[in-house]
């Protein structure tokens, strides 16, 4: 029955490790990475300016596969464009060390930079970082937490963002603009409505198996096994960290 929504091809998940790739990391769907920086961070960035610096590549999940027993995740995509370095980084699972996770890469993010730059610090970018979740983190009911460098005293941001850390809980429906309900929903449906912005219908319709190869149907299969579990590994976690 016809709904109004394009349905995503079962087994292809949005926020799984080849779905989320396929989606803001392919160099041929930079319009989807660009409604994205935009829709997050609120950065209007020209698509010849964004460059992924870790695209999606099934060699590269196959040649991964083997070194990292497919017990790694590999959903983490940094992203350079002209204004800042954007880190989107997606959570599947509520890692007992995830906020410490999401600290060091956003963190690393801006370290890395001094290979390029040597000591020219004035080139440094600034860096981003969006964590999407599919776990509660904090217990208010706004979908969106954006952290960044404040003073302690006053509380206000004194200093120049140079670095800027989200958390977008998907188990909310709180959200500060309309556009991210619709990021959302998809997110958790792999849908997207009529109305929805292009980018996000064209999201759907890339996860939806049309074009779908057999290797990324096999390989996505083995790390939805993976990711069963990890989760199974993470809730017994706390009962091991607690002795």
């Amino acid at each position: 029955m016809d709904n109004g929504r394009t349905q995503a091809r079962p087994g292809l998940r949005p926020t799984s490790d080849l779905g989320f790739k396929k989606i803001l990391a392919s160099e041929e769907h930079k319009t989807i990475t660009q409604g994205f920086i935009k829709d997050f961070f609120g950065l209007d960035v020209e698509l010849d300016d964004i460059h992924v610096v870790n695209p999606y590549s099934i060699p590269a999940f196959e040649a991964d596969a083997p070194v990292l027993g497919l017990q790694k995740t590999l959903r983490d995509i940094t992203i350079q464009v002209v204004n800042a370095d954007s880190a989107v980084v997606i959570q599947v699972h509520k890692e007992v060390h995830s906020v410490k996770r999401a600290v060091y890469h956003l963190s690393n993010l801006y370290v890395s930079q001094r290979n390029e730059h040597q000591h020219n610090w004035k080139n440094l970018r600034p860096a981003w970082s969006m964590n999407v979740t599919t776990h509660q983190m904090f217990n208010d009911s706004c979908a969106l937490h954006m952290f960044s460098l404040h003073d302690t005293r006053t509380g206000e941001p004194r200093l120049p963002v140079l670095a800027q850390l989200g958390f977008f809980e998907l188990t909310k429906t709180e959200t500060p603009t309309p556009v991210l309900s619709r990021w959302r929903d998809f997110l958790l449906t792999g849908e997207a409505q009529d109305d929805d912005p292009s980018y996000i219908r064209s999201a759907a319709d890339i996860i939806s198996g049309v074009n779908l190869s057999q290797v990324e149907c096999d390989l996505n299969n083995a790390l939805e096994i993976v990711s069963a579990f990890q989760e199974a590994m993470e809730q017994v976690a706390p009962a091991q960290e607690q002795g």
